[in-house]
């Protein structure tokens, strides 16, 4: 609002000419007064000026049965409902998303899409948030991937030892590419050596996160050391702010 009425245009004349969109459905609330709203929002020329959430109370009207539906599916896939089943239904997403990774996104049975058609298809009668919570709902990995898919993606190295240390291969994208990361604390990677790094058939990025900054990352161990070297020494710079505070408090006396 505050940025409208920076404009010439006032907000009540903006609000005259805003149009509604069409309704959703969203799963709303948590813990016992979690369930389906419907939402519309007042849009004017990009600006979101409100949105109005109407709690649905009993039956979903048949026009947006579809849309909660989906969106039912979608908070199954998040992680987000209270529903019995939900904990069965996160670990099989995570373990299909591990596969659609290791794949590098093209392992289409265990794609996001896959996993929510998978589970909409389970509520086609559901007709309300209480008939949701009453229908049991299942997602098995097994058999959405053949076992000749699994064993290749599982053949893939999922961890190495860093003196001593496990540290997990990350598989994900990089611009659509398949690419693997060892997120390492900074003592990891100055240990690590490079026959302790396995032969992929994708690209390692190694990885250290200092502190609240940026990750640094390299794509060999020499790279990596190099730009970790070229950082200010943590240790030095809170040292320098405290020995300034301390010597400031020793003047005040």
């Amino acid at each position: 609002r505050a940025s409208i009425e920076g404009t010439t245009l006032s907000y009540d004349l903006v609000r005259e000419h805003a149009q509604w969109s069409a309704p959703d459905i969203w799963v709303t609330g948590d813990g016992k007064r979690q369930g389906l709203s419907i939402v519309r929002r007042l849009h004017y020329f990009g600006f979101e000026l409100e949105a109005d959430v109407e709690p649905i109370n009993g039956a979903i009207p048949d026009d947006l049965i579809e849309k909660a539906r989906a969106a039912l599916a979608g908070a199954l896939v998040k992680d987000a409902t209270r529903h019995g089943d939900q904990g069965v239904i996160t670990r099989g997403v995570e373990m299909l998303d591990e596969w659609w990774r290791r794949s590098g996104g093209v392992l289409d049975a265990a794609s996001s899409e896959a996993i929510r058609a998978q589970l909409q298809s389970q509520l086609t009668e559901v007709k309300s948030w209480q008939d949701f919570l009453r229908t049991r709902l299942s997602l098995e990995p097994a058999r959405m991937v053949s076992a000749e898919e699994r064993q290749t993606l599982e053949q893939l190295p999922g961890m190495v030892r860093v003196a001593g240390d496990a540290v997990a291969i990350q598989y994900g994208l990089e611009r659509g590419s398949p690419v693997a990361r060892l997120v390492l604390r900074e003592g990891q990677a100055r240990r690590l050596r490079p026959s302790e790094i396995p032969a992929l058939d994708r690209p390692l990025r190694l990885v250290v996160h200092r502190g609240e900054g940026p990750a640094i990352e390299g794509s060999t161990i020499e790279e990596l050391i190099k730009r970790l070297d070229a950082l200010p020494k943590a240790g030095r710079r809170t040292g320098g702010q405290a020995g300034r505070r301390y010597a400031s408090r020793r003047r005040r006396r």
